[in-house]
């Protein structure tokens, strides 16, 4: 998501110094620059998140309505990683949603 908005926001750039009839030097390595920054702050936001609250984990159940020849009802178990607490995935969908929204 990083790329495409450094990329949206240039083109912004573009055509707002078009309408004011100036010229603009966008070089790659600005641009390379700006999306290296952003994913650096992504990679220490998840190591923060690691090192405060490690992943765990947890067992999903599922009932199905399938039966064993016994009678017995299949159930399916899911095996999957959580969090302890909610704040950090809030956090991350916030930050998506932002710029989105941008």
């Amino acid at each position: 998501l990083v790329p495409l908005v450094v990329k949206i926001a240039a083109i912004n750039r573009l055509m707002s110094a078009a309408k004011n009839l100036k010229r603009i030097k966008l070089g790659r390595s600005f641009l390379f620059g700006i999306v290296a920054a952003l994913t650096g702050v992504v990679v220490v936001y998840m190591i923060l998140w690691t090192a405060i609250d490690p992943p765990s984990k947890a067992d999903g159940y599922t009932l199905t309505n399938r039966q064993t020849d016994s009678g017995n009802t299949v159930v399916l178990i899911s095996h999957f990683c959580e969090s302890g607490s909610k704040f950090w995935m809030l956090v991350a969908v916030g930050v998506q949603g932002f710029l989105l929204t941008c």
